[in-house]
């Protein structure tokens, strides 16, 4: 908040009185008008608030992508576990003394 008791000690008593509403910094200091520098600090929350939404939506999407990606790598393991398990059960049978003789034999 901007002090004005400076501009008041300053004043020449003859001179018109300048009427300056409560709420808004004097424009000749450099500043916003108070309301126009709230607007500003409140859009400037909302830019960054709506950036953060942003950021955390691409996040859960790459993350989502991840776990669709992961999902499926784990199903593909599997179903190769299963087929290892099944070729491993023929092999046995192949290399078993029975199947050997019975093969000889035809």
């Amino acid at each position: 908040m901007v002090r004005t008791e400076f501009m008041q000690n300053d004043r020449d008593p003859d001179a018109p009185s300048l009427s300056v509403p409560s709420g808004w910094i004097l424009l000749g200091r450099g500043l916003l008008p108070r309301p126009l520098f709230a607007l500003g600090r409140y859009l400037a929350v909302l830019v960054v608030i709506a950036g953060l939404g942003a950021l955390y939506l691409w996040k859960a999407d790459d993350l989502s992508r991840l776990h669709n990606a992961t999902l499926q790598l784990e199903y593909e393991t599997s179903r190769l576990n299963m087929d290892n398990t099944e070729l491993a059960l023929q092999l046995a049978q192949w290399i078993s003394p029975a199947y050997i003789d019975a093969a000889a034999q035809r």
